[in-house]
């Protein structure tokens, strides 16, 4: 083998290293990448996002539990069943009263169509839609997904539209248009180990009119070893409509926390 193909090889084993693993790997919490599943293949993710609210309290667990399947070599699909914990505090109950709920927050169905590749091509890209259906409520999630794995890093963007109806009462229906940006950017640290930040931008549109926007961000890690990975987000709030100074408490939490965790089937 002649000594520049021997040195190429080389080269794109080292880059290649770092991104060995399952491709359906999550190396950040919110933002999405553009890989799939092969297919045939199964994955189960639990999820976990911790949510704190100081100003008027509210503390509050939403877990999701998803099953992921490979249908074709650009497409996946997964299943998800949603719950939500939360203790806060009712104003009409007392000041110092806390009241403690448990809810099944329904049912959700994912597609992700995976466009281009991320390592192959200039860049990794995926169209994904999402379905929730809940006692109360009912939504539809459109998302656009951005990525690129480069030799240190990996750089991945989501513009998100989420459409909710939510039924308040016999005869009142409520409907919410929400738009989200994401951004996560980590080092590859070692075969199995990736750290770095993520950040999001969320804004609720109401009858037309702006009612709530927050940025967010903070620190994410990622690890993966054999048939099982994990990636784990702390954001805080950073800004709102109102400014560096006044974050919007009363639609955000100021903190959550977000752990994901894959099992390859």
């Amino acid at each position: 083998m002649k000594p520049a193909t021997s040195s190429l090889l080389t080269l794109l084993m080292l880059v290649g290293a770092p991104l060995s693993g399952h491709a359906s790997e999550r190396h950040f919490t919110h933002t999405y990448e553009s890989a799939v599943l092969s297919p045939g293949d199964l994955e189960i993710e639990p999820w976990s996002t911790v949510r704190l609210r100081r100003d008027d309290y509210l503390l509050r667990f939403d877990h999701r539990l998803e099953l992921e399947l490979g249908v074709t070599e650009r497409w996946q699909t997964a299943f998800y069943v949603n719950l939500r914990a939360q203790s806060e505090r009712r104003p009409a109950a007392g000041a110092n009263e806390r009241a403690s709920s448990t809810q099944y927050r329904g049912i959700s169905w994912e597609h992700k169509l995976k466009v281009t590749d991320a390592v192959a091509d200039a860049f990794g890209s995926a169209l994904y839609v999402e379905g929730t259906l809940a006692p109360a409520d009912a939504a539809v999630e459109l998302k656009v997904i951005l990525d690129k794995r480069l030799p240190a890093w990996l750089v991945a963007t989501n513009v998100v539209a989420e459409y909710e109806w939510a039924f308040v009462r016999v005869g009142r229906l409520t409907r919410e248009l929400a738009f989200e940006a994401t951004l996560g950017a980590s080092y590859i640290l070692s075969e199995h180990l990736t750290a770095g930040i993520e950040a999001l931008a969320h804004a609720t549109v109401e009858r037309a009119d702006l009612a709530h926007a927050a940025v967010f961000a903070g620190p994410v890690a990622s690890w993966s070893h054999g048939n099982a990975w994990m990636a784990f987000t702390l954001l805080s709030q950073v800004a709102s409509l109102d400014g560096l100074a006044r974050p919007d408490s009363s639609a955000y939490e100021r903190l959550s926390s977000r752990l994901l965790i894959g099992i390859h089937l």
